[in-house]
């Protein structure tokens, strides 16, 4: 969650954080993070963006 407020910060909430990324960084597995993901997309602490190249988790507006 931390690391999607950064990226929020960052870039205004324009630019979402892409999931390959967070695994690497927490250094967690791929299913560790689908399962954190989908937690906090059900809590509405996070929403995805789907900019032309993909798929982003970022912060609701």
């Amino acid at each position: 969650m931390d690391l999607v407020k950064e990226q929020y910060k960052r870039t205004g909430g324009s630019n979402g954080f892409k999931t390959y990324k967070a695994a690497e960084t927490l250094g967690i597995s791929d299913e560790e993070l689908s399962t954190m993901i989908k937690k906090l997309l059900d809590e509405k602490k996070i929403v995805y963006l789907y900019p032309l190249n993909g798929r982003t988790i970022t912060l609701p507006k």
